[in-house]
Parts: structure tokens; sequence; C-alpha cells
């Protein structure tokens, strides 16, 4: 047997999933940080709290991409 969840239930159950700070103390990796998608990535989980890691093929994007991050 299923139960459905209503509607209003669901909306504040993802609020709670997207609070801020969700990943502290929490590490991500990126691979391609560099490039808009992996620097996207990296920025959203560093707003939720989390310590990233940059990796991919161009340190001078890399620092960019980090100095961003650190500024924010």
């Amino acid at each position: 047997m299923t139960k459905t969840i209503p509607d209003e239930e669901w909306v504040e159950a993802r609020k709670g999933l997207l609070r801020k700070e969700m990943l502290k103390d929490k590490v991500a990796v990126i691979y391609g940080a560099a490039g808009a998608v992996g620097s996207t990535a990296a920025h959203a989980f560093a707003r939720e709290g989390a310590r990233v890691f940059l990796t991919g093929r161009s340190i001078s994007k890399l620092s960019k991409v980090a100095e961003e991050i650190s500024s924010a």
C-alpha cells in the first residue's frame, strides 16, 4: 500500500532538504571545475556549506573559480 503525501507536506519536506548550509562539514570533489558546469556546481556546493576540492585542466581557470568562491 502506498501512502500519498499531501502537496503542502511535500513542499515543506523539500524546503528542509534545501536549507542553507545543508552540506556543512562535507567535502565535495568537483571534476572539471574550470568549465561552466563544474564551476557552477562548485559555487552551489560551496554556497551550501561544503568545502570544495577543485580539479581540472586549466590552473588559471581553477584559480579564478577558487577566488570567486573564497570571496563570496
